[in-house]
């Protein structure tokens, strides 16, 4: 007998669908006739679920929908964090969500059970363009289950050691926003007041522009760039291309500083790439749909493998280098005042998918300096943001471990692998 069998030897195989009703929740009834409590509720959204807005929707409770205390388990159904179960809060179950609702098992031992498969869950949601859970492979997913007294044991070391590592989660990425927002406004200073703090200033004329040096001059966008283009988004393979394969970028390719090329999905060998639609030098993207912390996010492809297709939510033109940097002009479009137009012009019915549309783009209004201050800001910034970069990306690998840490602590517990006393 394995160790691994010894130390399972209490624990049953159940498939998922015995040990849990899953309820999918609708959206508000606002027609009348409709049999309401009178009860006004929050409506328990994705984005409130997941700290993406403090301000729920307020809805009528009606008889069809779906009411959740706190600490019920929710299950995010459909959108681009299908497969992620959650603790909920008072309120009523939107129309994205499911609700589990526990069959003779612990509550809290099912929610940790259930986030030691959500990675499984989660890469095999279906769907075309939304992703959804898979019903099926859900209902047929095994779970092992200890004897009542080792789940609530369980249950509670998980809740009191995920604590702690989620506290030092939280702390990693209080200090990484500080870092990003002191990156943004050394970026901001330059790309609008020059790196001559004496140089003479005049007054942009535009509010949220301010101050700019007298030498500058202001153009939209529009003018300083060849036509812009929009991508293809087919139904791909959930994992990236190899370097021989085609590709289509995800919208997360351009969330950091350079072309992330592993952002990307293998165009399946069935469908026919579209070769006018390959990233090449020089391309600068820019996020058309996303949240709105994300929309507009830009990268200069200075260098990129072959084979990698544009998707329609990204934007994509080029510079006309006679008039402007491709790298000062990114630099921009990513500083405070660039991120400002972004949100301010975003529309979408919710934080979780925000777009932007050809004529905002084109109508941005870029401060220009002469073509040789652009390209001694852009060395200068390299030099600055160095440090800070390096800082980040210690934070991020840290980030990173803890949370494989808390993952692996969770696999471990819920599989009997790990012996509590």
């Amino acid at each position: 007998m394995k160790p691994e069998d010894l130390i399972s030897a209490n624990w049953r195989r159940i498939r998922f669908r015995y040990l849990s009703k899953t309820q999918k929740g609708r959206l508000p009834n606002t027609q009348n006739g409709s049999s309401i409590s009178g009860k006004n509720v929050p409506y328990l959204s994705m984005e409130f679920l997941r700290g993406q807005t403090e301000s729920p929707e307020i809805v009528k409770l009606s008889d069809e929908m779906l009411l959740a205390q706190n600490d019920d388990i929710l299950l995010l159904w459909d959108g681009s964090n299908a497969g992620e179960f959650l603790r909920a809060k008072y309120g009523a179950v939107s129309s994205t969500i499911a609700k589990l609702t526990p069959i003779d098992i612990d509550k809290e031992f099912l929610f940790w059970a259930c986030k030691g498969q959500q990675v499984f869950i989660q890469a095999e949601t279906v769907g075309m363009g939304i992703p959804h859970v898979n019903g099926d492979f859900l209902a047929d997913l095994q779970i092992s289950v200890p004897e009542i007294k080792t789940q609530h044991k369980i249950a509670e070391y998980l809740d009191r050691e995920t604590t702690r590592i989620d506290s030092l989660i939280a702390a990693k990425e209080r200090q990484l926003s500080l870092l990003a927002e002191k990156r943004r406004a050394l970026i901001t200073q330059a790309v609008t007041r020059g790196l001559n703090a004496d140089v003479p200033l005049r007054d942009s004329g535009i509010p949220w522009l301010g101050e700019i040096p007298t030498h500058w001059t202001i153009l939209k966008l529009k003018y300083l760039i060849n036509p812009i283009s929009q991508g293809w988004s087919p139904q791909c393979d959930s994992y990236p291309a190899e370097l021989n394969e085609w590709g289509v970028l995800k919208a997360g390719c351009v969330n950091g500083p350079t072309l992330d090329e592993n952002e990307n999905k293998k165009l399946p060998e069935n469908e026919n790439p579209k070769p006018e639609l390959e990233i090449k030098p020089g391309d600068i993207l820019i996020s058309r749909a996303n949240t709105t912390e994300l929309l507009g996010s830009a990268v200069l492809v200075e260098s990129v493998r072959s084979k990698l297709l544009l998707c329609d939510k990204l934007y994509r033109f080029q510079s006309k280098t006679e008039k402007i940097d491709g790298r000062f002009l990114v630099l921009f479009i990513r500083s405070n005042p660039g991120r400002f137009l972004m949100e301010r012009e975003a529309t979408g019915a919710s934080n979780s998918m925000q777009n932007i549309g050809q004529e905002i783009i084109r109508n941005l209004i870029i401060p220009i300096p002469p073509l040789m201050e652009q390209r001694s800001i852009v060395n200068a910034i390299t030099i600055l943001t160095k440090e800070l970069d390096g800082l980040s990306s210690a934070t991020e690998c840290t980030i990173a471990l803890l949370k494989e840490r808390r993952a692996a602590l969770i696999s471990s517990a819920v599989t009997g692998k790990l012996i509590l006393q």
